[in-house]
């Protein structure tokens, strides 16, 4: 009875590796059914470094698992070596793509100047339309002075109120 408990646990473990083993190569064979150079001609510069990258890890991770189950420890071995630098290029590639993307920021105190702007029950806006501007009171001031000028009796040199002709 404890010769088929302790046979079963390594025989259900192996099934499941090969069964992994098996999807891996399904996944890998669209990529091996061609050429390399043929693959990657197609590719981006990105692309092809995140292909060169998925390969090394592919192998280097199957590389560790074979030492594994040949009872070997992988972390004494060339190979965990290898999968650490893997895996720093495979953050240099994410710092990549992360800078490529154009993230869109929000300046909140813009937008609430905005929206607060907007609003029509807003009290500065009210303030403003019973108190004139003060850029309004110099072009009075100015239009004023132009009115009463003696060597301008034909007011060439009036200036005009800017009218918006939609509204």
């Amino acid at each position: 009875m404890a010769d088929s408990m302790t046979t079963s646990a390594p025989v259900g473990v192996v099934q499941a590796l090969n069964e992994r083993l098996d999807t891996i190569s399904k996944l890998l064979e669209p990529l091996m059914s061609a050429p390399l150079s043929e693959t990657v001609g197609k590719l981006s510069v990105l692309e092809r470094c995140q292909l060169h990258i998925l390969l090394s890890y592919t192998l280097n991770t199957t590389i560790f698992i074979y030492l594994r189950t040949q009872g070997e420890n992988p972390k004494e071995h060339a190979v965990i070596r290898e999968l650490e630098r893997v895996t720093k290029y495979v953050g240099k590639i994410k710092n990549v793509q992360s800078r490529n993307k154009t993230t869109l920021t929000v300046d909140k105190t813009a937008a609430h100047r905005f929206v607060k702007a907007s609003l029509a029950g807003n009290p500065d806006q009210k303030r403003k339309a019973n108190t004139p501007d003060e850029s309004e009171e110099s072009e009075e001031e100015t239009n004023d002075k132009s009115r009463t000028d003696k060597g301008n009796a034909q007011g060439a040199n009036k200036k005009r109120r800017g009218v918006d002709p939609f509204t």
